[in-house]
Formats: C-alpha cells, structure tokens, sequence
C-alpha cells in the first residue's frame, strides 16, 4: 500500500508541474500578444493622422518616417535600449525615443513597405514585426514569439 501511495503522490506531483508550467508558458504568450497589439494600435493611429510618410517608393525599409499634421517629422523602428535589447520605438521631432514594448520583449525583423497613389493623393504602408520574450523561463526549445502585422492609409 506504501508503494502505491507514492506512485499516486508523484503522478499528482508531476500533473501539477505540468499544469504550472503550462500556465506559465500561456501567460508569457499572452504579454507578448497584448504588448505587440498594443504597439500596433499605436502606430496605426499616429499613421493614419500624419501628413505624410517619406521615401513612400513601394521600397522594402526598416523604418517609417513621417510628417504629422504640424510638420513636425517622427520615426517608428527598432531602437535599442540602455540595456541593448531592441525594442518598437518612436523617435519623435526632439529626437526622444519613446519605446512602444517593454524591456522582457525583443523586436526584430521590422518591415514596411509605403505606396503612394498619385490618383488619390493616399500614402498606404504596410508594416511587421516579430517579438520575442527574452525573459521568460524557457522550457522547451520553442521561443515565445510572435508576428505582427497591420496596414494603414493616411487620412490627410
């Protein structure tokens, strides 16, 4: 009977880690998810109220500069920080950089395309990037990573 019990107190032991650990990893992907809409959400509105986006050549870049509705020029990219992870940032007219995802997350892999449509006079961008948590405990070799994606058309 001794036995037994240890056998049902180690399968109640490893059931439970395994549910640990699953929580875990579920709520690591939901930081990166929220962290990662959250950025998109506001690069999408600051798009779409800016004046207009330069180098808007159908070109592949690594970052986006515009013009907001005061003139005034901004930048949306990676941007490493004071302990060089690099981030979504937002470079703003003084050149301040504001970061848009925490300091757990790792951005890489930004891309935008910009088009502009003379017949409209309409700038369209579409832009990703992918976020890694760097800081989560791994337990397995998968990273916990996502892609993100959205596109936009400036209303001005």
């Amino acid at each position: 009977m001794t036995s037994l019990a240890v056998i049902i107190m180690l399968s109640a032991v490893i059931l439970l880690m395994t549910f640990l650990l699953n929580q875990t990893r579920i709520t690591q992907r939901q930081k990166i998810r929220t962290e990662g809409d959250n950025a998109l959400k506001q690069m999408v509105q600051v798009l779409r109220e800016a004046k207009e986006v330069e180098n808007c050549d159908g070109e592949e870049k690594n970052e986006i500069v515009y013009q907001d509705v005061y003139d005034l020029e901004g930048e949306f990219t990676i941007a490493t920080d004071e302990e060089n992870i690099p981030r979504i940032s937002r470079i703003n007219h003084l050149g301040e950089t504001v970061y848009l995802t925490s300091e757990d997350l790792q951005a890489t892999n930004f891309n935008a395309i910009c088009t502009y449509n003379e017949n409209e006079d309409n700038y369209f961008i579409r832009f990703n990037f992918d976020l890694e948590n760097i800081k989560a405990p791994r337990f397995t070799d998968e990273p916990l990573s996502q892609t993100f994606e959205a596109s936009v058309s400036l209303r001005n």
